[in-house]
């Protein structure tokens, strides 16, 4: 698909924005932890009560909040996870958002990034997509589907080999390793060009974010890393991360974070944690 400027305007405002989430997919996806080497693990009833609870509270509030509805939750599961757990992940969904907004798509072990490529290829009508990776435990502001669209739309339009990528890098970081309710903590942390507030553009059949290298790949095109945009998503920590994160030294706690005034207006539902 070749595009002038006019085409590239209309498509980043009107394409479906599609979000990637992986929830306990046992296969190759760029997760590193243990869990993700060993089924026992990944799939036992503790963990999973606990991912589900976590999806629910984060990443699905911040979707069913989002102020630009016009995107699809695509959420790559395994064939391995337990029956129960697959009937709560539904549930959980269909309780926020209509039964076309979101597809649960269970698959055999094998590589993310090609599930990911055949979805979009399938579900593109123009040849290309535009898609965010939201892992099960993380959340995006309100509105961050909408701000993503006005920042991709000051890029210049892609060829047909080309890719776009905007990187959000500040966001806040949600600390639950303690669950009371008295030392739960937020901070305020940049991260640019890691998978969390990362989005692209490019070719549906091709390359996506589960099958490049988040923090090198947009810097061979055109792209925009926004670095001083207010924070637009949440970082959970907590005992089952999959990926290795603890409170960095520059870090910012947030004091009286459920009085902060960006908190309340543009992530309504961290203040019901």
């Amino acid at each position: 698909l070749v595009m002038d400027a006019s085409d590239w305007s209309h498509f980043v405002s009107q394409e479906e924005a599609v979000i990637v989430t992986r929830f306990s997919f046992f296969g190759r996806s760029g997760w590193k932890s243990p869990f993700s080497r060993d089924p026992a693990a990944l799939f036992d009833d503790e963990r999973l009560r606990l991912r589900l609870d976590l999806f629910e509270s984060l990443p699905l509030a911040s979707l069913a909040a989002q102020t630009d509805q016009n995107f699809h939750h695509y959420i790559l599961t395994s064939t391995l996870l337990p029956r129960w757990a697959l009937r709560e992940l539904r549930a959980k969904c269909a309780e926020v958002l209509p039964d076309d907004k979101f597809s649960i798509v269970p698959r055999q072990p094998g590589i993310a990034a090609t599930h990911l490529r055949r979805f979009l290829a399938a579900r593109s009508k123009t040849g290309k997509s535009l898609h965010v990776i939201l892992d099960d435990d993380d959340a995006l502001s309100n509105d961050f589907v909408a701000r993503l669209r006005e920042r991709m739309s000051s890029l210049s339009a892609p060829t047909e080999e080309e890719y776009r990528c905007v990187s959000f890098a500040k966001g806040y970081a949600f600390d639950l390793t303690d669950f009371s309710k008295s030392q739960l903590r937020v901070y305020s942390h940049r991260y640019p060009f890691i998978n969390l507030g990362l989005a692209m553009v490019g070719a549906s059949d091709k390359q996506n974010l589960l099958s490049v290298a988040h923090r090198k790949f947009p810097l061979k095109y055109e792209h925009a890393l926004v670095n001083q945009a207010p924070h637009m998503f949440v970082r959970a920590i907590h005992s089952a991360n999959d990926s290795r994160v603890e409170v960095g030294e520059r870090w910012q706690e947030l004091d009286n974070w459920r009085d902060n005034a960006d908190m309340a207006q543009r992530f309504p539902y961290m203040l019901r944690a």
